[in-house]
């Protein structure tokens, strides 16, 4: 049986996460910006780092961050 069920909530959520990701594809979304991260997604796999532990190393590794 197939249920289908209405939440205001439900489209509030939906509409926000289309805002967001609208903003994040017209940050990221950019050819240049996605050539890039292939260059990185292939270095921290040749090096077996993980994206999330190489975006952590980076952050640490950065004194600009400190301030």
């Amino acid at each position: 049986m197939a249920v289908f069920a209405y939440s205001d909530v439900s489209a509030i959520l939906t509409t926000y996460q289309n805002i967001i990701g609208n903003m994040c594809n017209t940050l990221y979304g950019k050819v240049p910006i996605q050539d890039l991260m292939g260059v990185v997604r292939d270095a921290t796999e040749k090096h077996d780092v993980s994206g999330h532990a190489a975006a952590l190393r980076w952050t640490a590794s950065h004194d600009a961050l400190d301030a």
